[in-house]
């Protein structure tokens, strides 16, 4: 193991029956440009040959620490226990079935010494089999306070940090519904945060339509409409979800967007990644293009919607379930939601009218 003098960053990677395929995420990292690393391998209570081999991998280079912790299920956990070992100024992160290109590190680290307390960089989305999905698009690391509230700006293996950052906001919450590392960058930003993104690939992220991104629980619901009873909520859903008017509603979100995101761009808090633009007015202008090529990457990859009847007194509602981890983030993205797509709730209103119960 290095003396903790020689160590810049800390790389945590929480694994969980992994077998011989951790290998590649683990060469990944010991091969980064940035050599003044160690990284922590976390398993969580592994029951297949995984821990065997981080231990070959431990053996060639000492720079690997690995860490056996009982099983939880809860990938924050194992974080979090890796996070007590770290002696870096710095904290990364990167999944069991991630891989990073050489540059990775070195990218992140030239944002954080640039004064950031949080870096990102861009992704590329690839299947089991190494085949790529999606190149994640330069709109997805436009960052802003209220982007953060309303979207997953980035996943953690996109990510780095000040280590002293965990004193300010705590550890990673502790749940098994996921969502943790949205959670986490919001009460980043929420504790005053400064965020620089990088518009580079550096990340090649394993994103397939089953894995645990694609079926993690959403434990909140943003309301749609409020109705008397079960009969007027089954016809307000079928309301919603006849083509015309969800073609309508999907239309006028686009055009909600769009203005909000001119809107949030001529504030200070706007951050513009790294080789976007050369200046804020020149950002402005290439807006609308990477909106398009953001809602283009997506087509196909949508995470679920789910709209359902939930109770509310003696009346019921019409909710849309949504990623948030906590009720308060769910408040938050509810008002903002609201806010900057009056639109898109004028088309619901609209076509929810007849069955609801508000004047």
């Amino acid at each position: 193991m290095p003396p903790a003098s020689d160590v810049r960053v800390s790389v945590i990677c929480a694994t969980y029956n992994r077998g011989p395929a951790i290998k590649e995420t683990l060469q990944s990292v010991l091969h980064q440009h940035l050599t003044a690393l160690e990284l922590i391998v976390v398993s969580d209570g592994s029951t297949d040959d995984t821990d065997r081999h981080v231990a070959t991998v431990a053996d060639s280079d000492s720079r690997v620490r690995p860490l056996a912790v009982e099983h939880s299920g809860i990938p924050s956990r194992a974080l979090n226990a890796g996070i007590e070992l770290a002696r870096g100024e710095y904290l990364a992160y990167i999944d069991h079935d991630d891989r990073w290109a050489p540059e990775h590190l070195t990218l992140l680290v030239h944002e954080l010494e640039q004064g950031a307390d949080l870096a990102a960089a861009g992704s590329v989305w690839v299947d089991e089999a190494n085949e790529i999905v999606s190149v994640r698009p330069a709109a997805g690391l436009l960052w802003h306070p209220e982007i953060q509230v309303v979207r997953p700006i980035f996943e953690n293996s996109q990510a780095a940090h000040r280590a002293d950052w965990i004193d300010v906001v705590g550890p990673w919450r502790e749940q098994s519904a996921g969502l943790e590392d949205w959670d986490m960058w919001l009460r980043f930003d929420d504790a005053g945060a400064r965020v620089a993104t990088v518009r580079s690939e550096p990340l090649r992220k394993t994103m397939g339509r089953y894995n645990r991104h694609r079926g993690i629980e959403q434990p909140h619901s943003f309301e749609l409409v409020r109705c008397p009873d079960p009969r007027a909520a089954r016809q307000a859903i079928r309301a919603l979800m006849s083509p015309p008017v969800a073609t309508q509603i999907d239309e006028a979100m686009t055009a909600d967007t769009l203005a909000w995101y001119n809107a949030l761009a001529r504030t200070e808090q706007f951050v513009l990644p790294r080789g976007f633009a050369s200046s804020r007015a020149e950002a402005i202008e290439l807006i609308p293009q990477a909106l398009r090529e953001a809602r283009a990457a997506d087509r196909g990859l949508e995470d679920r919607s789910n709209i359902r009847i939930e109770p509310r007194g003696a009346q019921v509602a019409v909710v849309q379930d949504i990623n948030c981890m906590t009720p308060e983030h769910a408040e938050r993205f509810a008002t903002i939601t609201r806010r900057c797509h009056p639109r898109m709730m004028a088309q619901i209103e609209e076509a929810t009218a007849a069955y609801s119960s508000e004047p």
